[in-house]
C-alpha cells in the first residue's frame, strides 16, 4: 500500500530579486514526500533548499504552481491562514535552533503545544517527555544558555515534535554541530519521527547525513531531482 501523500509540489515555481536581476529558483517543480518518509534536499547555497522549506511551510506565500499540505491547498491562503495550518500539522528545526532564550528548556518544548491550546500542566508534562526520550529530563529547568549546541538542537527537536506534527522541516539542523554530535541529532530526530510517522524534509550540505535519508533530492537551476545516491 503506497503510503499517504502529506505534501505534494505541482509545477511550483518561485523567484526572487538578486541585486538588479530576477533569478528562478524553482521552475515548474513537481514532486510528492509521503508519510513516515525522510528526504534530504542537497543543494549549492542560494539554490533554493530554504526557499523550499519555507514555501511548504507557509513561511512566504506561493508565487506560481501549487502546494498541497495534507490535501489543503496553499495557495490563496493569507498569512494567518497559513500560519493557522502550520501550527497544527508543520514542526520546524533550524540550525540557530531558534530558542526562546528567557524560558527554560522544558517551556521552550510546550510553547507549541500553548499556542493550540494545550493547557499548561498538560503541556509542561508532554515536554518533560519529550525532553526525556531525548536524553534531557536532567535539563527540563535549564536556560538555552546554560545548555550545550548539541543539547539546544535536542530542545529544538523536542518542540518540534511535541505536538505530533504530520510534517517536519528542518534547515541546516546539524550545520553547528561537530560531526558526532551531528548524526547523533540526525539519529534521534529520524528515529522519533518514525516512530510518529512524521514526513521529514532536511535541506543540509552534510554527506553524511544525507546517507541516513530514504531519499536524497538535489535542487539545481531550479528543478528538484531524485538522487541516485548522496
Amino acid at each position: 500500500m503506497t503510503a499517504e501523500v502529506r505534501v505534494a509540489l505541482i509545477e511550483l515555481t518561485h523567484t526572487y530579486r538578486q541585486g538588479g536581476s530576477l533569478v528562478r529558483v524553482l521552475d515548474g517543480v513537481s514532486q510528492s514526500f509521503h508519510a513516515g518518509e525522510f528526504s534530504v534536499l542537497l543543494g549549492r547555497s542560494g539554490s533554493g533548499k530554504t526557499t523550499l522549506l519555507n514555501l511548504i511551510g507557509g513561511m512566504e506565500a506561493t508565487q506560481q504552481g501549487e502546494i498541497q499540505l495534507l490535501g489543503n491547498s496553499l495557495v490563496g491562503l493569507n498569512e494567518p491562514g497559513r500560519a493557522a495550518l502550520r501550527r497544527r500539522h508543520v514542526g520546524m528545526v533550524f540550525q540557530h535552533y531558534n530558542l526562546v532564550p528567557t524560558l527554560c528548556a522544558w517551556e521552550n518544548v510546550a510553547l507549541p503545544m500553548t499556542l493550540l491550546g494545550v493547557r499548561l500542566a498538560e503541556a509542561r508534562r508532554r515536554a518533560t517527555e519529550e525532553l526525556a526520550t531525548l536524553g534531557l529530563e536532567a535539563m527540563a529547568q535549564r536556560m538555552p544558555d546554560e545548555l550545550s549546541g548539541g543539547e539546544q538542537q535536542r530542545v529544538a527537536i523536542a518542540r518540534a515534535l511535541c505536538h505530533r506534527p504530520a510534517v517536519l522541516l528542518a534547515d541546516e539542523p546539524t550545520g553547528n554541530l561537530d560531526l558526532d554530535t551531528a548524526i547523533d541529532v540526525v539519529t534521534r530526530l529520524v528515529t522519533l519521527g518514525r516512530a510518529h510517522g512524521t514526513t521529514l524534509i532536511m535541506a543540509t550540505h552534510s554527506l553524511e547525513v544525507a546517507g541516513h535519508a530514504d531519499r536524497v533530492l538535489r535542487i539545481a537551476g531550479g528543478q528538484l531531482q531524485v538522487a541516485t545516491a548522496p
